[in-house]
């Protein structure tokens, strides 16, 4: 698995296997990247390529395979699962252009199917370098950024699943003054140590005991100084083992980015595998309540050798997001500080929207997803964990496990019913942290994108006002999928914050905006806490005329689900599949900012059936979906206990949308669609498969109201 493709990427096995099959019926492979080469600076700064033209190409991530055995870039492979690209660029800056700049160059890649992007630092030599920069989530356009770009790279674009498409590749010079934006409150922010550097440092292999005596994998690299330093963990399911300093190891890109930006200034970075995955013992439950209690039983091992100074913190993006969440409610206390990134905070709510099926964790995702990390080191994400033959054995005896049986009956059980059972609940953070006794826990930097239909935004939802209430914390949020947040000076906060809490710095960190939202015109803006505390409301109601007004009126509107699918145009012999309701164009834009909220009356014809909404924003060009909420009708009144039929029966319904930050514009429209799915118009969306049995569905539209939260007073970000 690749550095950012996270759990519900997996899913696309369908997909990967039918461009397989596809393999030998396809038309042959075209040239490679034209040109082939290109350079960015202040002269010219921006460059354009044609990619090459990948038919059936299934990689799954082997970015590495582009080079030959001395790093040198191999002849391009446009089919099969070896196809990668690789792009050449010259960067005509002087490191010294970014002493009073923020930024880089951004490269973006744009296919019409999926595609991966992964830049390398070029050696003096021509040969391939240390990976700096990439982009893997699960659509076809990906953009990452170089910062304070300098020199020569590799630009690699990797057909994940590409039955036939080629891509486009553009890069652009980013730079902007430090002055007035978020650097200005920053200062003594930790520079790189003379001397010190990733090849002189010292890399160390542990096996860490938990509590019941499992064996954790677990690898650190530290600087070669005298002086104690804190440790930077990630903490993960998805790391086969070895070394992750060994070029060869495809597995290591993302632990050798981050130490290469934090180990010379001064921190220890490590990497352990989840139990149960990779080279570490025991049997993987997939966020099992034992989970924290290993991260932490890692925490205080790493704290207390002989070369830190007892301080620890957590970072990571998806799963290695997740576990920070998990081991901040456990509060060791040698944890001072998380950073997680796209986190989940309820296994549930990975896959169920409020009993709706995400599709297809919610019917699969126990299944493949312990086949894909819980298998190793002889399962489908293996490999690299015959480089380490004194930890496999350990591994291979946890292949085998009877917590595995409860694990997949968990799975096949909420697959049928969509309920929130026993299983789940175990693995509810919030819900932890409410059972649990107070007690002083670390502080949070919080980061998700607002665009992650991965790990989807509704992971804050309660979890996140609770998460900070107590603590320091600061809150990124923004218009970006499953990755890193999308801001050029984010490696920069990121050394102050650690700064702070794992040396006791005072970098300002603190005295910077404690939230930034980036809404979707692309502004930052700063608030104080977020979602917005008693936001102004603007309260819309459906009318039976396809209206949404202020005022309410008496009547009703029905629409068929066809099974919570949306059907072909002109297949329709039940009815219409969807309703729509359009307010009047806005005198001035609407600035909606955290969870809009629709309420009404539903009654639904079949024994089970789903309410799905979509909001969108209706302008001259067509409408832009923005926002989708989702609720089973079956699990109106429990989560925990669905009934097993809804027909007939007239429920109250209250469901959140999706925490968002948008922008509908002046003179454009607010549209509200009810259909058997989401009406996405080509947006990117949440990826839903509800159960239905075929219903009528009809909203009573007396006391039905659309209700936006949005934002009178903005500070926007210079």
């Amino acid at each position: 698995m690749h550095s950012q493709r996270h759990p519900d990427t997996f899913p696309k096995a369908a997909t990967l296997l039918a461009a397989m099959i596809l393999f030998l019926s396809l038309p042959g492979p075209s040239a490679a990247a034209t040109p082939a080469s290109g350079n960015v600076g202040e002269a010219a700064p921006a460059t354009e390529w044609q990619g090459a033209t990948f038919t059936a190409a299934t990689n799954v991530g082997n970015a590495q395979g582009c080079f030959d055995a001395f790093g040198n870039p191999a002849a391009a492979m446009t089919a099969g699962p070896t196809a990668c690209d690789v792009y050449t660029l010259t960067v005509d800056l002087d490191p010294a252009f970014w002493q009073d700049k923020t930024g880089g160059v951004r490269v973006q890649i744009d296919g019409t199917e999926d595609v991966d992007l992964y830049i390398y630092r070029r050696n003096a030599n021509g040969t391939r370098g240390p990976l700096v920069a990439d982009s893997a989530t699960s659509s076809g356009s990906e953009s990452a950024l170089i910062e304070d770009a300098s020199g020569g790279y590799y630009v690699v674009t990797v057909p994940y699943t590409v039955v036939s498409s080629g891509y486009r590749g553009s890069t652009v010079l980013q730079s902007n003054s430090q002055s007035g934006g978020l650097l200005s409150y920053l200062h003594d922010v930790s520079e790189p140590i003379p001397g010190v550097t990733v090849e002189n440092s010292i890399l160390e292999h542990y096996r860490i005991p938990a509590a019941d005596g499992t064996l954790l994998d677990t690898w650190l690299l530290r600087p070669n100084i005298p002086s104690v330093v804190p440790v930077i963990l990630e903490v993960t399911p998805y790391y086969g083992g070895g070394s992750p300093m060994d070029p060869t190891n495809l597995l290591a890109g993302n632990f050798q980015n981050v130490a290469g930006i934090f180990v010379p200034r001064g921190y220890a970075v490590a990497i352990s595998s989840v139990r149960g995955t990779g080279n570490s013992e025991g049997c993987f439950s997939m966020g099992g309540p034992e989970e924290a209690r290993d991260s932490a039983a890692v925490i205080r091992y790493l704290a207390h050798q002989s070369w830190a100074n007892g301080k620890v913190g957590m970072m990571g993006v998806s799963y290695p997001g997740t576990t920070p969440q998990d081991v901040w409610v456990e509060a060791p206390a040698e944890l001072k500080t998380i950073v997680p990134i796209s986190g989940i905070s309820d296994l549930y709510k990975y896959n169920f929207v409020n009993g709706v099926h995400i599709n297809a964790q919610g019917y699969a995702f126990n299944t493949y997803y312990w086949g894909m990390v819980g298998l190793s080191p002889v399962g489908l994400n293996g490999g690299d964990q015959l480089r380490d033959p004194v930890s496999v054995p350990g591994a291979v005896i946890g292949e085998v496990c009877p917590e595995q049986v409860w694990v997949q009956e968990g799975g096949a059980s909420s697959a049928v019913d969509g309920n929130k059972d026993g299983y789940w609940q175990l693995r509810d953070f919030l819900a932890e942290l409410r059972a649990s006794t107070s007690r002083p826990r670390a502080s949070v930097f919080y980061i998700h994108g607002l665009q992650d239909w991965n790990v989807k935004p509704h992971m804050m939802e309660d979890w996140l006002p609770e998460l900070i209430s107590d603590v320091p914390y600061q809150i990124w949020l923004g218009q970006w999928g499953h990755a890193y947040p999308d801001r050029e000076d984010w490696w920069t906060v990121l050394t102050a914050w650690f700064d702070k809490f794992l040396k006791g710095k005072s970098t300002g960190i603190l005295s910077a905006p404690r939230v930034q939202v980036k809404d979707d015109d692309g502004r930052w803006r700063h608030e104080s806490i977020w979602p917005p505390q008693n936001p102004a409301k603007l309260t819309l109601r459906p009318r039976q005329d396809g209206t949404l007004a202020s005022q309410a009126a008496p009547g009703a509107a029905s629409y068929y689900d066809y099974n919570g699918v949306l059907p072909p145009l002109g297949l329709q012999p039940l009815g219409p599949d969807r309703v729509v309701f359009v307010s009047e164009p806005l005198t001035e834009d609407l600035h909606i900012s955290g969870l809009p909220r629709f309420e009404g009356d539903v009654t639904a014809s079949g024994d089970r059936a789903s309410l799905i909404l979509t909001l969108a924003e209706r302008t001259p060009q067509g409408d832009r979906a923005i926002n989708y909420a989702a609720i089973s009708l079956n699990h109106v009144q429990s989560l925990a206990e669905g009934r097993l039929s809804v027909a007939g029966l007239k429920q109250r319904v209250g469901v959140n949308f999706f925490p968002q930050s948008d922008v509908i514009h002046a003179g454009n429209r607010i549209v509200l669609i009810a259909a058997g799915n989401t009406v996405s118009g080509g947006q990117p969306g949440p990826g839903l498969q509800p159960v239905a049995s075929g219903s009528e569905i009809t909203l009573d539209l007396g006391d039905a109201k659309l209700i936006l939260p949005f934002d009178t007073t903005l500070t926007y970000e210079q």
